[in-house]
């Protein structure tokens, strides 16, 4: 359909309403594999009821799954907005555009959004996201059992979103060129070809770090158990699928101590399981991972440290704060900058983030020749004093409210 369409007019744009990433089984419930439709479409919607924010039990609930799907396939998504800030702030960050705003009339504080967002659109147009860690939703084993592969993914993107390591998501296609990142994850991603298998292993020996947890590899991709794990070699204390059986029930996570080890050129840590904090809510319909369970899993900090050992500590950016604060890391090659954006999502309970540190990597041998921050509080950008040597580049924001973003030009 979308052939003929431009082949009829070339300026089309595709448009459908496959929802996101909402944790559901969305091929098991409605058939839809987004890997596959979204290399057709421009524009996509999600209807999803994930309201952005932080809850008084902790959770800290996005769009950022669905916003980083569309970004994969260079798509804009497209949800309804309300007029709350934080949720306006997520799409500028995340979508690099603010969207859908067909509301009739338009909300008050979405009128500020938008005019901000014109004043500033040479700042999110022609963007690249820059994230040297890759998170795997591997399409078989979130098919044949989303009630831990989903889960295992939930709770890893958690994990980096509220630690602020930038990554992207990738799928089975994906594995063919893992070439840009430094570290991948495979979160109970039990359901690998020999193909995807050799083609990790090759990964990992040419420098690659590599990131398992659970069932990893135990099951071919139609969920057939192998006779060897797949992963023997790189990784040597992955029990057997029937161990995970006896000894892990329901959808919970088996506890463990993370083991590590060199691989070729590359490092290889491998993790029991991924454990949620906390007696799992009781299981919804197909198993779905809804909301209930977006908190932070139990050895997150564990997790959030393999990462950086795997990725030997080559992450384009570090900034502090609590775990409220997101950010999210694109830049602009050709106009030769990076621009950081930061959304405080616990807006409603704490007005104000003050002095976030940021340490950013530019290329090879650049220095920051500017530090500008924008933000809707202010008419014009403040610039900040910047430190670093060549390569890198240290600041620190004194304060943001909702939504700020930082341009680092070189």
């Amino acid at each position: 359909m979308a052939l003929y369409a431009k082949s009829l007019n070339p300026e089309v744009v595709i448009e459908i309403n496959p929802h996101g990433i909402t944790g559901q089984n969305r091929a098991w419930e409605s058939g839809i594999d987004h890997s596959r439709i979204l290399k057709w479409t421009e524009v996509f919607w999600t209807e999803e009821d994930n309201p952005a924010g932080l809850l008084p039990d902790g959770r800290l609930i996005s769009k950022i799954r669905s916003f980083k799907l569309a970004r994969t396939y260079q798509n804009i998504l497209l949800t309804h907005l309300s007029d709350d800030p934080v949720a306006i702030a997520e799409c500028l960050a995340f979508n690099q555009t603010i969207g859908y705003v067909g509301e009739d009339p338009i909300f008050p504080g979405l009128l500020k959004h938008i005019a901000f967002y014109r004043k500033h659109r040479d700042l999110f147009t022609d963007t690249e996201d820059v994230a040297s860690v890759a998170v795997l939703r591997s399409q078989p084993s979130i098919s044949y059992h989303n009630a831990r592969a989903q889960l295992s993914a939930i709770l890893v993107e958690q994990a980096l979103i509220q630690t602020r390591i930038p990554f992207e998501l990738i799928f089975d296609e994906h594995l063919a060129n893992l070439s840009k990142y430094n570290a991948v994850i495979l979160p109970d991603s039990e359901c690998l070809s020999d193909e995807q298998l050799l083609l990790i292993r090759r990964f990992v020996e040419q420098g690659g770090g590599l990131v398992a947890t659970g069932l990893t590899g135990l099951y071919d991709e139609w969920r057939r158990l192998r006779v060897e794990p797949g992963l023997r070699g790189l990784v040597d204390a992955q029990p057997t699928a029937e161990a995970y059986v006896e000894h892990v029930e329901g959808m919970g996570t088996a506890a463990g101590i993370p083991v590590r080890k060199e691989h070729g050129r590359g490092r290889v840590i491998y993790f029991p399981g991924v454990q949620f904090e906390g007696p799992l809510p009781q299981p919804e319909a197909y198993f779905g991972i809804s909301n209930r369970y977006w908190k932070l899993p139990k050895n997150w900090e564990e997790i959030t440290e393999g990462v950086r050992w795997a990725a030997r500590d080559s992450l384009p950016v570090r900034v502090s704060g609590p775990p409220y604060l997101i950010a999210n890391l694109v830049s602009q090659p050709a106009k030769r900058r990076i621009l950081l954006h930061l959304v405080n999502y616990d807006a409603k309970n704490t007005p104000s983030v003050k002095s976030i540190e940021v340490a950013c990597r530019l290329p090879q041998g650049a220095t920051a020749k500017e530090v500008a921050v924008y933000s809707l509080d202010s008419d014009a950008p403040r610039s900040l004093n910047a430190s670093g040597s060549a390569g890198t580049c240290v600041f620190t924001v004194p304060e943001i409210r909702v939504y700020a973003l930082v341009a680092v030009s070189w």
